[in-house]
């Protein structure tokens, strides 16, 4: 049986009344995106010019992670203007942001462009059009080996990797927002929550007990030591469910010790986030598992949402 299987069923419970409050990103929001936009790309030329292309590196030659990498750091400053207006950014706003990353992977070409059009004489200038520019600039592209050497212009192949570095640049600005959305918010009142408490339940088994023992034995002390972090974990995430309100659940969290064995075999992780302008609150909890071979295992185990969400409150994986 793995961990997985044996996670404890979702109690049932009703959200917090009230209206939701829902904001829409505004000229801040995009703003703040659109200068870390434009400052990366900046950056981004300054190491073009050192002959260091990070937009050019690809993951078994397919994956664009040069361009995503550099995406994702150009896509900070719409989570940072999201998290500073606590403001939850949808499906909507996330097409614009995709769309205008886009815009911008253009516009930064077509800068250098003019500055090269510019460094050309007046007749050779007029044929040196933009889209002679990104013709040249698809059909030259080629592979360094490990050793630095140039390969082959790839030609019309090269097309393909202009659609893959602008596609992984626009995916790459979406990360920061993803990420930030799975930070718990409060519809109500329109706010992002914060952590106020983070409490541990540990198995009394930790790896020390699993020395000498058969790959059998070993098997069975795993599984019965997530078994019995589940158990207590689920007796304590139903005590909370009941409680009526946010101070009862901090009062019976907040009993548990704020450590537990680092080499326990399993451990169930209850994290408490709070909304700071109501009592709207939401408990995660994890179980943390070693497996045979050593390597820390996480899965999420059950959430508990107070915060009048538009979805069922609770929930489990």
């Amino acid at each position: 049986m793995s961990p997985t299987e044996i996670a404890p069923e979702s109690p049932t419970a009703s959200p917090a009344g009230g209206s939701h409050r829902q904001k829409n990103p505004g000229l801040v929001v995009y703003l703040c995106g659109l200068g870390t936009v434009g400052l990366t790309l900046f950056l981004v030329g300054l190491l073009n010019d050192t002959d260091f292309n990070i937009m050019g590196w690809y993951w078994f030659f397919v994956v664009p992670i040069g361009a995503m990498i550099v995406g994702a750091v150009a896509g900070l400053g719409y989570a940072l203007g999201s998290r500073l207006m606590d403001v939850k950014i949808r499906g909507g706003f996330l097409l614009v942001v995709f769309l205008t990353a886009g815009l911008n992977w253009v516009a930064s070409h077509y800068v250098t462009y003019r500055h090269l059009s510019e460094q050309l004489e007046e007749t050779s200038r007029e044929s040196f059009t933009f889209g002679a520019y990104m013709r040249a600039v698809s059909e030259n592209f080629a592979f360094k080996d490990r050793s630095g050497k140039v390969g082959k212009p790839l030609g019309k192949v090269g097309y393909l990797f202009t659609i893959l570095e602008m596609g992984g640049f626009s995916i790459g600005t979406l990360i920061p927002v993803l990420l930030l959305g799975l930070r718990p918010y409060c519809h109500q009142c329109g706010r992002y929550l914060k952590k106020t408490a983070t409490r541990i339940v540990g198995s009394e088994m930790d790896l020390r007990d699993l020395k000498k023992l058969k790959k059998a034995e070993k098997i069975e002390r795993i599984e019965s030591s997530a078994r019995e972090v589940i158990e207590k974990g689920r007796a304590l995430f139903e005590e909370m469910t009941a409680t009526p309100g946010y101070p009862e659940v901090l009062e019976r969290l907040t009993a548990l010790p704020e450590e537990a064995n680092k080499k326990a075999l399993a451990a169930v992780h209850f994290h408490l986030w709070k909304c700071p302008d109501c009592e709207g609150h939401v408990v995660k909890s994890t179980l943390t598992n070693v497996t045979l071979n050593g390597q820390p295992n996480q899965a999420e185990l059950a959430v508990l949402d107070r915060t009048n969400a538009p979805e069922p409150v609770v929930s489990e994986s």
